[in-house]
């Protein structure tokens, strides 16, 4: 908040416009802590009355007396995001805060039905495929879960680490895209001496590896030096 050193009439629009941001501030974080229906109503029932008040005697946020006396204020911008302003109508409406719930309350997810479920809810807040997460979401071993999830997930031999048994799991589309060619290579390896489990992985990159091209494919421009690269 900035400091002022304003009087009379500039300084009763600050002190009234500082009212209606703390009824606004009062509404928001409410309905981030996940009030009530009736906590909220009464809070919007303080914000209306508060800016009534202010636009009888001062007129809209945004008018530009308002303005001049309150932009320097960090808040000003969330102030006037209070007012809906129709230029070509000329008309000043409330925002839907006054009136309507306008934020929902984080909501952690504890337990979920499917695998599939579970690896939405990992890719949505970790970022990643966290097997012993998703386990818990659904209340399975971790086992049954890779199993069920089948070719949704792969896991990465170049993303394993020795330290963690459950890590290199990777969402399909991410592990199926990229260097291919590099992964099939690594996966074929690790399927013929460390695991068989790999084959899953060699199929599945088999399956999207791009065709080379036949010769009578590739057309050259005249004009184009072509060299080896040494």
């Amino acid at each position: 908040m900035t400091q002022v050193a304003e009087t009379g009439k500039t300084l009763d629009r600050m002190m009234g416009m500082h009212k209606i941001r703390q009824a606004a501030m009062a509404v928001i974080d409410a309905q981030a802590a996940g009030c009530s229906d009736e906590e909220l109503k009464a809070l919007q029932t303080e914000l209306n009355a508060v800016y009534d008040k202010f636009r009888k005697a001062y007129g809209n946020i945004t008018d530009s007396a308002n303005e001049r006396c309150f932009r320097q204020d960090d808040d000003f911008n969330t102030l006037a995001a209070l007012e809906i302003v129709d230029t070509e109508k000329k008309t000043v409406e409330k925002a839907e805060i006054f009136s309507k719930r306008t934020i929902q309350p984080e909501v952690t997810v504890t337990k979920v039905d499917t695998p599939q479920e579970a690896l939405q809810v990992s890719l949505d807040r970790t970022g990643r495929v966290d097997i012993a997460y998703m386990s818990q979401l659904v209340g399975c071993e971790p086992e049954k879960l890779i199993a069920d999830l089948g070719n949704d997930i792969f896991r990465n031999p170049a993303a394993i680490k020795e330290d963690e048994p459950l890590s290199g799991y990777e969402e399909a589309s991410e592990y199926l895209s990229g260097n291919v060619r590099e992964k099939l290579k690594i996966a074929r390896e690790y399927a013929k001496h460390i695991d068989s489990g790999f084959e899953k992985n060699v199929a599945a990159l088999e399956k999207v590896i791009p065709k080379n091209l036949e010769a009578s494919e590739i057309s050259v421009r005249i004009g184009v030096i072509l060299y080896n690269k040494t």
